[in-house]
């Protein structure tokens, strides 16, 4: 997978069923290819592990193409089921991989008449591809979900192509991420355990269990991230939480704000400070979250918003960012009580 899935376990989204929904109902109509993306962390190789594993129940004849890819959108494994079961599996090597995919295709197809075929393409319930990770092509012929991160070489390959769609999905909630927790009984890396862990606001923690006021404050840090907000290894917490201050320590100029807005979406670090928000339409472009508390107020004093003119320049850069809306109102809110 993009980042490797590890647990035989995994918690279920309140989201997932109403975007599983959302995903067939579109692969049914408007899409031959669905990307299922959204702020990176977030879980969108969980979402994958649901969505196979729900589709297998449901549709216990289909071939099922899975293929997982690295960020650099290299394939790095193969598994191909039907009926249930797998049939064929490969990682590493490439021409092997290649040729499961295709001996696979070409036997679903030769099972197919030319009237089952929707616009030449394959029906779903009879082959589907589920890729977890950005892969360099796509598919012929066949509908196909990708379950990624934002990824600028794959989403070039969807532009202004009205058949390969988009679909964003949301950030975790606080209760969300504090009944996960909970119900997986997640608890610190042995190797870490008894140890303390330094927060923002001077607190101290002991880090052998993840517990729920832990959780919140990382929520107040990272907002709805789950990567950040689940980890069970306080150093990783530590870094993403030094990544954020470090990213936000070398934004000296408003230009830093606008790459967050306009089309840098595999610019991985600025993901850390500008988070995702789905519309209610699924298919419109979505906003760029309000960051959180402890992110404003670093960027608030970093960029030294101290004259009426200043505030005029960052406004004037992002007044045609029509995702920035919420973000921009609340940077000058928490600026004002930076300054008082």
């Amino acid at each position: 997978m993009e980042i490797g899935y590890q647990h035989p376990e995994f918690y279920v989204r309140k989201c997932y069923p109403q975007y599983y929904d959302s995903v067939l109902s579109l692969l049914d109509g408007k899409a031959d290819v669905v990307t299922v993306t959204g702020t990176p962390g977030i879980g969108t190789s969980l979402f994958f592990a649901y969505f196979f594993q729900r589709y297998r129940a449901q549709y216990k004849e289909a071939a099922i193409i899975t293929a997982c890819f690295n960020r650099k959108c290299k394939m790095e494994e193969v598994v191909v089921w039907k009926k249930g079961k797998v049939v064929g599996q490969a990682d590493d090597d490439y021409s092997v991989m290649s040729a499961l995919i295709t001996e696979m295709k070409a036997e679903v197809r030769s099972q197919v008449n030319e009237k089952e075929l929707i616009n030449e393409i394959l029906p779903r319930d009879k082959l589907i591809y589920l890729y977890d990770g950005p892969p360099n092509a796509i598919p012929k012929r066949a509908k196909m979900v990708c379950f990624t991160s934002p990824n600028g070489d794959w989403f070039d390959l969807l532009t202004n192509t009205p058949r390969r769609l988009k679909v964003f999905m949301p950030l975790w909630d606080l209760e969300e991420l504090q009944m996960a927790a909970e119900e997986m009984n997640l608890t610190m890396s042995e190797s870490f355990k008894d140890t303390n862990v330094h927060h923002q606001d001077g607190n101290l923690e002991r880090s052998d269990a993840l517990t729920i006021d832990m959780v919140e404050r990382r929520f107040n840090i990272f907002d709805g991230v789950a990567r950040e907000c689940l980890s069970t290894y306080p150093n990783y917490v530590n870094n993403e939480q030094a990544l954020i201050e470090n990213t936000i320590a070398k934004m000296r100029n408003d230009s830093y704000l606008r790459c967050g807005y306009y089309g840098q979406w595999g610019n991985e670090p600025y993901h850390c400070i500008y988070h995702y928000v789905p519309n209610p339409d699924l298919l419109v472009r979505p906003t760029i979250a309000e960051a959180t508390p402890y992110a404003m107020r670093l960027l608030a004093q970093n960029l030294y918003l101290d004259s009426a003119e200043r505030k005029e320049e960052i406004i004037n850069s992002l007044k045609y960012a029509g995702g920035a809306v919420t973000f921009r109102d609340a940077f000058f809110k928490v600026d004002e009580n930076v300054r008082v």
